[in-house]
């Protein structure tokens, strides 16, 4: 990850409205990042970076959009490698407030290898679709909502007070709703196990692919083909969370052929398979993740 150039790409100016009004609520509540802010009557260079940014379509008769701090802070670590606090700071000087008051910066979450603090536990998500696991409670839950093919909604604050026990085997992760919703409606019962991150893994989402990893499991993820997406997955695969799944050069290269849109952000890097930044770099085009829902779907009813 070139940090500079990710730097470089929030100066541009459809950050400049969204990046000031972050600043505004980091400086008034002492850094807290479980609020929202918002753009109002955004025009379309900053619509659409905000759907970049968090991964969530927003509609062009949008009034006003929203977006969680935690959210930006995320996608700012995942292009810069930096808090939101540290990028601000690098663009326009640190935000006021003291961060070693009671009252001051707080975190969404910590660094990598390190717990998460989340400020809302009811509000970070997974969906989920096909994941029967041991344990009372929401174990109980899950597999029952799996008997049916029924997807349902995972909080952190569930996963905290039911642990979990998830049998040994492979769980699929998408990056977006409309791959998970024709699974549920194509395969029922017969999907294989899948986690939906609607757009960017929330704190949920990676609390439970750890608790997958660690009941010797295996977490596969696929998402869209451009460079923050592909940020993230290299973010999960780095942390031991996922290993790649249809993320490989050669499945970019067939989902490339029938592609129109152009990549977006910066290069990044996949260590993974080296050759898929190298594709990507050349081709110069982006491929959506439900461009590939056939073979997703292939893959998740023979995976079952």
């Amino acid at each position: 990850m070139n940090s500079q150039d990710g730097v470089d790409r929030f100066r541009r100016p459809e950050y400049r409205r969204l990046l000031a009004a972050a600043r505004r609520s980091l400086e008034h509540t002492g850094g807290d990042l479980a609020r929202s802010v918002t753009v109002g009557s955004p025009n379309e260079a900053e619509r659409k970076a905000i759907i970049r940014l968090t991964g969530h379509y927003r509609p062009p008769v949008a009034g006003r959009i929203a977006v969680r701090l935690g959210d930006l802070d995320e996608a700012a670590r995942d292009a810069t490698g930096l808090t939101l606090r540290d990028l601000l700071a690098q663009l326009d000087g640190p935000p006021r407030g003291n961060p070693g008051d009671q009252g001051g910066w707080r975190s969404a979450t910590m660094s990598a290898d390190s717990a998460d603090i989340v400020a809302d536990d009811l509000a970070s998500r997974v969906l989920v679709l096909n994941l029967a696991a041991g344990g009372s409670g929401l174990g109980e839950w899950l597999t029952g909502a799996a008997r049916f093919g029924t997807p349902c909604y995972v909080t952190l604050h569930q996963l905290t007070a039911h642990p979990l026990r998830i049998r040994p085997g492979t769980v699929f992760a998408c990056q977006h709703r409309p791959v998970l919703r024709r699974a549920a409606a194509d395969l029922a019962a017969a999907s294989a196990p899948l986690l939906c991150a609607e757009g960017r893994p929330s704190a949920a989402f990676r609390r439970l692919a750890e608790a997958i990893v660690k009941g010797g499991g295996e977490l596969r993820y696929h998402g869209d083909f451009d460079w923050a997406p592909v940020a993230v997955a290299a973010t999960l695969i780095d942390r031991g969370q996922a290993r790649p799944w249809r993320m490989m050069a050669a499945d970019y290269l067939a989902g490339a052929a029938a592609a129109r849109q152009p990549l977006t952000g910066g290069p990044q890097a996949t260590p993974w398979d080296p050759g898929l930044a190298t594709a990507m770099w050349r081709t110069g085009l982006a491929v959506p993740e439900e461009s590939m829902a056939d073979q997703l779907i292939g893959d998740l009813r023979r995976g079952a």
